[in-house]
């Protein structure tokens, strides 16, 4: 792991309308922070979840670098090509993604609070992007054993409209952890796909152990 900051390259962008979404959608790489590995395999399955629901259990990832993990919806699959996350999911139709990066307070300057990391992550895909234009607000939502700090934006690459969802997890059993989700989503399926990509966020778990 790197404590150094570090800007990403977007990724490449596909000819049809169809995969030039799935390009924004993949080209979360507007993220600055590079802090550990980011190859590995995953199952497909069946289904996305439901509007308004819980998405139905489906496969559990753990970021490479750290003992933190996720429960996704049936259908999502780990990206195995080369990306700057310690974690990072598709949908199955790839119309969202889940990016996690994973840092460890230890490795951080001693004045470098984890809300500050959260406003670099913004800051730095803000620069990346046209347009772009808060949605919600920061809000921070307090668990029993973790406390979300989030906030949506909107943004604009080339023809391509998204939506960006960062969030701050904060586990209050293992304070030396930090990380900083980034979730993308095609505008017009926002209602959708909003309550799946909350689901995936507050599912983030330390192992047993970890």
């Amino acid at each position: 792991m790197t404590s150094t900051p570090r800007v990403v390259p977007p990724n490449i962008e596909s000819n049809s309308m169809r995969l030039l979404i799935g390009a924004l959608i993949l080209s979360l790489a507007g993220c600055c922070c590079q802090p550990g590995g980011n190859l590995g395999g995953g199952g497909r399955g069946d289904g996305e979840g439901i509007a308004g629901q819980r998405p139905e259990r489906g496969p559990v990832f753990s970021t490479v670098n750290g003992p933190v993990e996720f429960q996704f919806p049936p259908g999502w699959f780990m990206n195995q090509d080369e990306h700057p996350f310690d974690l990072q999911c598709l949908s199955k139709f790839e119309e969202m993604t889940t990016g996690v990066f994973l840092f460890h307070k230890q490795d951080l300057a001693e004045d470098f609070t984890a809300d500050r990391l959260l406003e670099l992550q913004i800051d730095d895909l803000r620069s990346k992007r046209d347009n772009f234009e808060v949605l919600e607000p920061t809000q921070t939502n307090a668990t029993g054993d973790k406390k979300l700090t989030y906030a949506v934006f909107s943004g604009e690459k080339g023809a391509i409209r998204g939506h960006y969802r960062f969030t701050l997890i904060e586990f209050i059993a293992n304070p030396e952890l930090v990380l900083i989700a980034l979730q993308t989503a095609i505008p017009s399926q926002w209602d959708k796909h909003k309550p799946i990509l909350e689901a995936i966020t507050q599912s983030a778990r330390v192992q047993p152990g970890g």
